[in-house]
């Protein structure tokens, strides 16, 4: 992850996951289509912490 802070890194991803995974379910009581989404969230948290080659 380079310089990232990893606490901070990893809060991100898991705020991600939950948004789309826990959240609509306790908030509106219902489960929401949800597939291809994981993949989604980790390409675009790997794309951001991506270790820059050198």
């Amino acid at each position: 992850m380079g310089s990232a802070d990893p606490d901070y890194a990893s809060r991100q991803l898991i705020s991600l996951i939950r948004d789309f995974f826990y959240t609509p379910e306790f908030i509106i009581g219902q489960k929401l289509e949800n597939n291809g989404v994981m993949p989604d969230c980790l390409d675009m948290f790997l794309s951001h912490y991506k270790i820059d080659k050198q």
